[in-house]
């Protein structure tokens, strides 16, 4: 039969208990990286980072929105 000590069966308990809460933490996503706006033709391509999975075309003389398209989406 083992013989567990008390000392060293609870600090196990607290490390287990304690990885076992940061796990899901660590799962977390990191925010996206910020991607420098592109302009094609008097047109400028930007994907904001907020709202995420979004292009955001705008007219590059008036700054005007000409279209916005979700490319993909969180869960």
């Amino acid at each position: 039969m083992l013989a567990f000590r008390k000392p060293t069966f609870v600090a196990t308990a607290i490390c287990s208990l304690l990885v076992g809460i940061a796990a899901p933490v660590s799962a977390k996503r990191s925010p996206p990286k910020f991607v420098e706006p592109v302009t094609v033709a008097g047109v400028t391509f930007s994907a904001p980072g907020w709202p995420i999975g979004i292009v955001i075309a705008t007219d590059a003389a008036s700054n005007r929105e000409l279209w916005r398209q979700r490319i993909y989406a969180i869960r």
